[in-house]
């Protein structure tokens, strides 16, 4: 599975500082929304599953193939979309969203 098919990629080299996420990673206790890519570099909301939700860098394109989460690789959520007026930053998790 491609994790960032082309047109998302596209999407998100434009999106600038947009703090709306267009794609949902995760893997383990971890979940990712990612909000844009800037020179190679995810950024978007974390949840690495201890209790908070933090918005930064996540990780360079270069290492998404072999980032392994526990006994699992990253995988992108196929039906997630994003839910307007959600507060990401104010939630405890970001599992099951």
């Amino acid at each position: 599975m491609t994790l960032i098919p082309s047109p998302v990629y596209s999407a998100l080299a434009t999106a600038g500082e947009s703090m709306v996420p267009l794609l949902k990673l995760f893997g383990g206790p971890l979940t990712w929304l990612v909000t844009s890519i800037e020179d190679g570099i995810l950024y978007g909301y974390a949840d690495l599953g201890m209790g908070c939700v933090e918005w930064g860098g996540l990780i360079h394109e270069s290492e998404l193939p072999t980032l392994k989460t526990g006994f699992a690789y990253l995988e992108r959520d196929l039906h997630w979309t994003h839910k307007d007026g959600a507060k990401y930053l104010d939630m405890e998790s970001l599992c099951g969203i």
